[in-house]
């Protein structure tokens, strides 16, 4: 099976699950807002076992194309719950599948590493959204989130040394 690349065209994208992994082409390289932009998410293919709603939280139980799931037992994600796990919305189209239709999700490595599932499945087109994961999101995501406005002028302070003894 030939892997998925990205395209940051919307409308040459795979919007909606299908009926077959190998309809998968192309996921979309949705820009995001930078203070979103520190997460890493990688694209899967996986076939959805069921997708349910219960008390306004959607669970998707899923098998990650390619990866026997221990037991033949279907893994699960609470979609809007688990952030640090999952995208839940565009790129990821597996949260739009019925049973035995196959979609992109994008999962985070913490997940991978937390379910024994390797990171050689995921898709091509590499991280989403671009610049995922490096140290410079994480360090400005962190800024923001100061609210002493003496420590955020020395943990940029700290960035500005940082980064200019890297050259």
């Amino acid at each position: 099976m030939e892997k998925a690349c990205k395209t940051s065209s919307f409308m040459d994208s795979t919007r909606m699950p299908t009926a077959s992994a190998d309809a998968l082409i192309q996921w979309w390289d949705r820009l995001l807002p930078d203070d979103l932009a520190y997460r890493g998410y990688l694209p899967f293919k996986v076939k959805v076992h069921s997708n349910t709603v219960q008390d306004g939280v959607q669970t998707l139980k899923f098998f990650v194309v390619g990866h026997p799931s221990p037991s033949d037992q279907p893994f699960t994600l609470k979609l809007q719950l688990e952030h640090s796990y999952v995208w839940p919305d565009l790129p990821s189209t597996a949260q739009l599948g019925t049973q035995d239709q196959f979609g992109f999700l994008f999962l985070t490595p913490l997940w991978l590493s937390k379910n024994g599932v390797p990171d050689s499945l995921a898709e091509g087109g590499g991280k989403w959204p671009i610049g995922a994961d490096s140290a410079l999101a994480l360090a400005l995501q962190l800024i923001r989130l100061l609210q002493n406005e003496e420590l955020r002028q020395k943990v940029q302070g700290l960035m500005t040394d940082y980064s200019l003894s890297k050259g």
